[in-house]
């Protein structure tokens, strides 16, 4: 249990990241340390489900993804390997625990509930921080342009694509909870932080994340057993409502689309140049990529435009890592979404293998709309990805053990 209370606390430092609130943590570098403890006080308590980590595809090419990680850059410099391998310790250290502990949908809810709490802290400071610079100047959009006065987030998602991303990522969490649980507070609070992110999500100005809003919006209301025709028409009209005002009134406004003239990163003409050095960057370097993290510093090398991202995950995932790593990082998400129509059409379920199965619909939904955003953006390392992948491996694990002895787990 202690082991389990200490992931949770680890899970919410990576999502809250403390150490922007309090710079003076910093030196102690909280999410490794509490990650190694936890994984200490893990194997002191000897407790240990039946279930190998390597029984599961998508573990074996986690693992394959970030060994390429760090052989790539060291290939770059030695310092940056040595920054690759802690990264990826880091995070396969809480991949691995999730797995391991997170045994019950009751688990993968506190899981939830974690991420969510950090996220709207996240999203609290964005909200006020874009109405604080909108009062000091209520010129700015006409001086500027607006070519800030975009939401934004700190650390992490300091972007507003980046703080798109984890919003749209972490929607579907709440939409779990109104539809699972019966107790009308948890229901109402679960719109009411919809709410907040969604209006959050709508003044980043992000077209990837809008787009991937109207997805998992679309996906709920279609699929959602337990709630009637009425509410879902609700839904699906405010999200409409929602994202064509305000959404796309800010996006229209952003100063790379100004009068139709794509003139910053975030242009057409840019991506597809990005996007032709990513290529070109794969072909000279197959095996092992110009290294991770480098796009921006090389691409001039290769006929892109220096210092600007590629705008594509997969792109950037094969371009620094090579044909080998892309390939595991590909299999890794190809593994971890395949079985859930599987398990959807299992028959004679059992009721705690019902509650399993929600969970596993709803971490799927959030995987889609982590990718309708990541294929416009570089999210090749995004903590969200690899908590929520883990976090399928735990739950399929858990289904595994609760399917009818009829049943082909191989299916």
């Amino acid at each position: 249990m202690m082991a389990f209370i200490l992931l949770l606390l680890t899970i919410f430092i990576m999502f809250d990241q403390p150490t922007y609130y309090f710079p003076e943590l910093l030196k102690y570098n909280p999410l490794r340390n509490v990650a190694f403890l936890t994984l200490i006080v893990f194997f002191i308590s000897g407790r240990n489900n039946t279930i190998k980590f390597l029984q599961f595809k998508e573990n074996k090419y986690f693992l394959g993804f970030a060994i390429f990680q760090i052989i790539s850059a060291a290939l770059v410099w030695l310092q940056l390997s040595l920054d690759m391998a802690t990264t990826w310790l880091r995070t396969g250290i809480i991949f691995f625990l999730i797995t391991k502990l997170a045994n019950n949908f009751k688990k993968i809810e506190w899981i939830f509930i974690s991420i969510i709490i950090g996220i709207v802290f996240l999203s609290k400071y964005s909200i006020i921080n874009y109405f604080q610079l909108k009062t000091i100047d209520p010129n700015f959009e006409q001086e500027h342009a607006l070519v800030s006065f975009r939401a934004t987030g700190f650390g992490w998602y300091e972007g507003s694509n980046d703080l798109a991303m984890i919003l749209v990522a972490t929607i579907p969490f709440l939409f779990y909870f109104f539809e699972a649980k019966k107790n009308y507070l948890i229901k109402f609070i679960s719109i009411a932080v919809v709410v907040l992110f969604s209006y959050n999500l709508m003044i980043t100005g992000s077209r990837g994340g809008i787009l991937g809003f109207l997805t998992i919006v679309i996906l709920t209301v279609f699929s959602a057993k337990k709630i009637n025709k009425p509410l879902k028409i609700a839904f699906l009209s405010v999200a409409i409502v929602g994202a064509i005002p305000i959404g796309l009134k800010i996006v229209q406004q952003r100063s790379d689309v100004v009068d139709g003239s794509y003139t910053q990163d975030a242009s057409a003409q840019d991506r597809i140049t990005q996007w032709k050095a990513g290529i070109k960057m794969l072909i000279l370097n197959p095996l092992t990529g110009v290294g991770p993290e480098q796009f921006p510093e090389v691409a001039g090398d290769y006929g892109g435009i220096r210092g600007l991202q590629p705008h594509n995950t997969i792109i950037q995932v094969f371009a620094e890592t090579g044909f080998i790593g892309g390939i595991f990082f590909i299999l890794m998400n190809v593994y971890a979404f395949k079985d859930i129509r599987f398990f959807l059409k299992v028959p004679n379920i059992s009721q705690n293998a019902l509650n399993d199965l929600l969970i596993y619909k709803y971490l799927s939904y959030t995987f889609i709309g982590f990718w309708v955003c990541a294929l416009f953006s570089n999210r090749n390392q995004a903590y969200i990805l690899f908590v929520v992948i883990a976090m399928m491996v735990a739950v399929k694990s858990t289904l595994m053990g609760q399917l009818p002895e009829n049943i082909d787990e191989e299916s």
